[in-house]
């Protein structure tokens, strides 16, 4: 391990300079050996910026998502309304099945978004008719992916929420 840390260092002064940090990216297992070496050496102190991989960081986050949401009754709901079996739902809260937890909690946001929205325009319904329109244009601009209509229905967004007193 050792080895190839300092091999990877010795191509970064290559590439980058000799006076930039190495960045590395590892997976769960390598991190944490990498992250014993760097406390229990000497010579490995300091020398690299280890990262944990994307794929484990969303990993742990879903995993504190989950714990978040069992006993919450939105897990036994998956089940109640056969979205997902008992086995499947432990699966997602223990983000074991990470492409589930994944769609399952984007899912899940968007249900409350759209409950939030709801809940805020029964409250406030003289914003809604400026706040659709101008979401409507928004999500038009995004259809046709043209980046300078996308920033100015943005901005007109924004603008509105702004002069509807929404954002105060």
């Amino acid at each position: 391990m050792v080895t190839v840390l300092k091999h990877t260092e010795q191509i970064n002064c290559v590439v980058v300079g000799p006076n930039r940090k190495t960045i590395i990216t590892l997976d769960m297992a390598l991190y944490e050996r990498a992250k014993q070496l760097e406390m229990t050496r000497d010579d490995c102190k300091g020398k690299w910026v280890l990262r944990l991989g994307e794929m484990h960081t969303v990993m742990a986050a879903l995993r504190a998502v989950g714990n978040a949401i069992e006993d919450s009754e939105l897990d036994e709901a998956w089940s109640e309304a056969d979205i997902y079996g008992p086995i499947t739902t432990r699966q997602i809260l223990e983000a074991k099945h990470m492409k589930r937890a994944l769609e399952v909690n984007m899912t899940k946001t968007q249900a409350l978004c759209d409950l939030y929205a709801e809940e805020f325009f029964f409250y406030h319904p003289h914003l809604k008719g400026p706040c659709t329109t101008a979401a409507q244009q928004l999500d038009r601009s995004c259809l046709q992916q043209l980046q300078k209509d996308v920033s100015k229905e943005q901005q007109n967004m924004l603008a509105t929420l702004d002069s509807q007193r929404v954002l105060a």
